[in-house]
């Protein structure tokens, strides 16, 4: 599960995780139904459909297109591997055995344990690394900044900030870019 979630790593944790265990609640939070792909038989594509956002004040939704891949960080990979295990049931998309959603303060804290296993000092690592890791990441890799911030969602340029005061000094923590975005007007951008 921690491995399917992370590989989504442009989205905020917020979207793909729960507050509390007893929060969950299927008109705003992500559920197996908002998964969707684009060919059965051989998927290359995800759609996520996130019925609130941080950004999305008035709640109208908003689907995110996830792309295939030349990685080992191949996310539709992931979430369908995941999907399999976790089967069609209702709840939260990332839930686990018992059917308990997967919380945030437990994903950061998987993710810091992997990290330290890994032998990162993980302190400085919070849901928000991803984030600035791939926008870093993009930025390095040449990618124009009005593409990332329409990738991240962001509304301001908040993304160009990170530790130490610019997005050049930011923790990588991703090392691949690889999410398409469509907003509710279903514009597409990909390359």
């Amino acid at each position: 599960m921690l491995w399917a979630a992370a590989s989504l790593y442009f989205l905020r944790s917020g979207a793909i995780t729960i507050p509390t265990d007893s929060d969950y609640d299927s008109s705003t939070h992500i559920s197996f139904t908002d998964v969707a792909v684009d060919n059965l038989a051989s998927p290359t594509m995800l759609k996520l459909h996130l019925k609130a956002s941080k950004t999305d004040l008035f709640r109208k939704g908003v689907d995110v297109k996830v792309g295939k891949v030349a990685s080992q960080l191949y996310p539709v990979k992931a979430v369908l591997g995941y999907l399999v295990v976790r089967g069609s049931g209702q709840g939260s998309l990332f839930q686990f055995e018992d059917k308990k959603p997967y919380t945030r303060v437990c994903f950061v804290s998987r993710v810091r344990e992997a990290l330290q296993k890994a032998g990162v000092d993980c302190k400085a690592y919070s849901g928000h690394s991803f984030r600035t890791g791939v926008a870093t990441t993009a930025a390095k890799a040449g990618v124009e900044d009005s593409v990332i911030k329409m990738l991240g969602r962001w509304k301001s340029n908040a993304y160009q900030l990170a530790p130490g005061g610019n997005i050049e000094s930011a923790n990588t923590t991703t090392p691949y870019f690889h999410l398409t975005h469509v907003n509710s007007q279903r514009r597409t951008l990909a390359w």
